[in-house]
């Protein structure tokens, strides 16, 4: 019985490996492989005679039609911002805002940095940097550092790559590239450091170099490290340093062999200059790559708390930005405590970056985008005038009759050198002359001011507080510094006449100054310098310690104002130019062309002596640019000037 069941269990159990065998060679016909790995895979078998399987054609699903993706648009052209606070390195949210103006680089300097030691020693600094930079790579923007040189000390340069100072300078750099490594390049000036290439002290046992090797020696100990080591970026910041240095640096640039290094322009030299800017630029920087620096803060005419647009002076260089292949523009955009993304004067930003396009219409069409005003509407053509005049209002605000900008730091003692050599000479006219500047910009503010009370209701609420209070805070710097311009020359003639009337209008200037102080809780950024009520009481101290105080009262002065001075086309070729004073005079017009053929001409107004004048100026070119200047001389003989009214005639005019 034992037996039959164990001869049972070995057949069930041949029967089962039986049917195992079928089925795995079964499902192996089918295409199966085994689920093991790990057995050793029998030697393949020759195939055995198949009927051919007809191939299978796949069914695949149609590709759904994809809408092409744009390429991302490129910069027509560099457009740079300049960060010179500390306190915007601690907060990069304005960085997400630079895509808005199609910017492509940042640049750090000014008071954020001096030197590139600055990024050694300063920890916090040096983490501000990096946090920085990364996140500007995220917006593809570079990021430049400014680096100030030498930075010797009372050290000694000998002007040689064998000079230990040399090899400091040069690893100096090195290490700052390798702690950030983030950072595309380096911006070298020389102004204001502590010695530069010119007056460093050298090895006086050996004949030192000039100047312009000095400078040459100085940036290719830098080039070889930055460009030729590391890869990087270098520019040479030139304008600071003087009409001399600026030609050294010029000439030390065209003696070096590599192209690759590129120069920023500031400001004044490129802007200031009366000559024929494109062809200066043009040899003086032969073969280079040039950015043009310029100031979107406004820090020289009162900061971002003031509204001054670009637009005026961009139309003027029209021309000059279509016959120069420069690079682009860098703008400053933050003053100690406002970021010009806060301000109106965020529009030049878009107008630098409009490089085909004409500033009014740029200008234009940015009113329209940002005030949703039409160019034709009234309102439309009142924000398009107060941002066109802002430029010259702020020129007769903080400068005097064209000639730098006005500093409560000059000494009285010895006034400054101007192109203009009569504002150095102690004549009462200047007095007179420089009363009406301020007038012209005092009467234009206080109408723009009534005009925005004419569109309160059509004006967000908003927009039009800001507007307001930056009119109203340009009116309360031409004030203030129209006394500090009465009591500055005004001392000067005081100083050279000691007639008493001369010291009863000072006194009384003085008077109203500090009055103006002690009411001024605003504080402006003017041409670098801190404008406050310290600023203005410290300015009127120095003047009362050379100006002993009068005790028999004060006067006011009265001047012959020009007003209502009116500038239209009356015909293709044709302007007529009208004004009133305040007592009758004798006045002429005058009038010069401001693009090339030079031109100029002169009328009177009439022979006999009026209050109300008129004058025809004939045989101009159409679509042209014109500076217009009115005098006028009184029955006393006392003489007023006005300037910087610009008049461009249209191409094709219809009546």
């Amino acid at each position: 019985m034992l037996r039959n069941s164990r001869l049972l269990s070995f057949n069930a159990n041949i029967f089962a490996l039986a049917a195992a065998v079928v089925l795995l060679a079964f499902w192996s016909a089918c295409g199966g492989t085994p689920d093991r790995t790990d057995r050793t895979p029998s030697q393949p078998q020759p195939p055995a005679q198949e009927t051919p399987t007809p191939p299978i054609t796949m069914i695949e699903a149609p590709t759904p039609t994809q809408t092409p993706v744009p390429a991302p648009v490129q910069p027509k052209q560099e457009l740079g911002l300049i960060v010179r606070h500390p306190s915007t390195l601690e907060s990069t949210d304005w960085l997400g805002l630079a895509g808005n103006y199609q910017t492509t680089h940042v640049q750090i300097g000014g008071e954020a940095i001096n030197a590139v030691e600055d990024l050694i020693f300063k920890q916090e600094l040096q983490n501000q940097v990096r946090r920085l930079s990364r996140q500007a790579k995220q917006e593809n923007l570079k990021v430049y550092v400014w680096s100030r040189e030498l930075n010797l000390g009372d050290g000694l340069f000998r002007f040689d790559p064998t000079d230990p100072f040399y090899a400091a300078r040069q690893a100096a750099y090195r290490n700052v590239l390798k702690l950030l490594p983030e950072i595309d390049g380096f911006i070298l000036q020389f102004a204001d450091a502590q010695s530069p290439p010119w007056s460093a002290v050298a090895d006086p046992t050996i004949a030192p170099p000039g100047p312009i090797d000095r400078i040459r020696i100085v940036i290719e100990m830098i080039q070889r490290v930055v460009v030729d080591e590391m890869g990087k970026t270098l520019w040479v910041r030139v304008g600071d340093e003087g009409p001399q240095a600026i030609e050294w640096l010029a000439a030390a640039l065209r003696q070096m062999e590599a192209q690759d290094i590129g120069v920023i322009l500031t400001q004044p030299t490129w802007l200031g200059a009366e000559y024929n800017r494109q062809s200066w630029i043009a040899q003086t920087f032969e073969g280079r790559k040039v950015i043009l620096e310029a100031d979107a803060a406004i820090n020289q005419w009162g900061g971002a708390n003031t509204i001054i647009s670009f637009a005026e002076p961009l139309n003027e260089l029209r021309g000059f930005r279509e016959k120069f292949d420069f690079q682009g523009y860098a703008c400053t955009i933050d003053t100690q405590d406002t970021l010009v993304f806060d301000s109106p004067n965020r529009s030049n930003l878009v107008l630098l970056n409009q490089g085909e396009v004409s500033s009014d219409v740029a200008l234009q069409e940015w009113i329209e985008k940002e005030y949703k005003f039409s160019p034709v509407t009234k309102e439309g053509i009142l924000l398009r005038n107060l941002f066109m005049q802002s430029w010259r209002v702020a020129k007769k605000i903080a400068a005097v009759q064209g000639n730098d900008t006005f500093s409560l730091q000059w000494d009285p003692d010895a006034p400054p050198s101007f192109n203009n050599q009569r504002l150095n000479a102690p004549i009462q006219l200047t007095l007179y002359d420089i009363a009406q500047e301020s007038y012209d910009a005092l009467s234009t503010l206080e109408s723009t001011l009534a005009q925005l009370q004419e569109i309160q209701f059509t004006l967000p609420f908003t927009q039009l507080s800001s507007l307001e209070q930056r009119v109203k805070n340009q009116i309360e710097l031409a004030k203030l510094l129209h006394y500090a311009k009465q009591c500055y020359w005004g001392y000067q003639f005081w100083r050279y006449t000691r007639n008493e009337q001369e010291a009863l209008y000072l006194e009384g200037h003085l008077r109203t100054l500090q009055q103006l102080a002690n009411n001024t809780p605003q504080v402006f950024m003017l041409d670098k310098e801190r404008i406050d009520a310290g600023a203005i009481l410290m300015f009127i101290s120095n003047i009362r310690s050379r100006f002993p105080r009068v005790l028999f009262g004060s006067k006011d002065r009265v001047w012959t104002k020009i007003s209502g001075v009116q500038i239209r086309q009356s015909a293709s070729n044709s302007i007529e130019v009208l004004w009133n004073t305040a007592e009758p005079t004798v006045g002429r017009c005058h009038v010069v062309s401001k693009t090339p053929p030079l031109w100029e001409k002169s009328a009177e107004s009439s022979l006999l002596p009026e209050t109300e004048h008129r004058v025809v100026i004939e045989n101009l070119q159409p679509g042209q640019t014109y500076e217009i200047s009115i005098t006028v001389t009184a029955l006393n003989g006392l003489t007023i000037n006005t300037k910087d009214h610009v008049f461009s005639l249209d191409d094709e005019v219809v009546f």
